[in-house]
């Protein structure tokens, strides 16, 4: 299981102001690798080990193939290990089908339902959101594009790190 550290939401919802390597130490769970996400206030933690069943609203399961995340911290050589060792027993992630609107509209709708009733794109609580930048800024092959939009299973487009206001 890989695990995803979201600072904005330990810090501004929790109060937790750990260090991420630290709040994982003390709740016990170990892990391969670990890779720090600046652009997205993350650390993203690789086959992880005694995860506790309750875990804080702010760690939450990190469902990436790490071959997909080749330059966000990952090396081709760390990733296929992380690869590798999660072939041995854990569920390997699928590969993740990024998702951009085709046309404005369709990109209002998308944030309508998504953005406009997330708590992380709420501006009055200074808890900004950088996904939509970085969609309008970068190309959806770019490695800076946005992995939190993609097809669901499901087949429909859904942002992983919506969270209802």
């Amino acid at each position: 299981m890989h695990l995803r550290f979201d600072y904005m939401t330990a810090t501004l919802d929790c109060n937790e102001g750990r260090h991420a390597q630290e709040v994982m130490r003390d709740l016990g769970i170990t892990y391969q690798h670990s890779t720090p996400q600046s652009i997205g206030d993350q650390f993203w933690f690789w086959n992880c080990e005694n995860v506790p069943e309750q875990l804080p609203k702010y760690i939450t399961e990190l469902q990436v193939n790490p071959m997909e995340c080749i330059g966000w911290g990952l090396s081709k050589e760390d990733a296929e290990k992380i690869r590798d060792r999660a072939g041995k027993g854990d569920k390997i992630m699928p590969t993740i089908e990024k998702y951009r609107p085709s046309n404005g509209t369709e990109g209002e709708i998308f944030m309508q339902e998504f953005c406009d009733s997330c708590i992380h794109g709420d501006p009055g609580n200074e808890k900004i959101c950088t996904i939509v930048d970085r969609t309008l800024w970068h190309d959806i092959d770019d490695k800076e594009y946005p992995i939190e939009w993609r097809y669901g299973e499901d087949g429909q487009p859904t942002c992983t790190k919506f969270k209802q206001k």
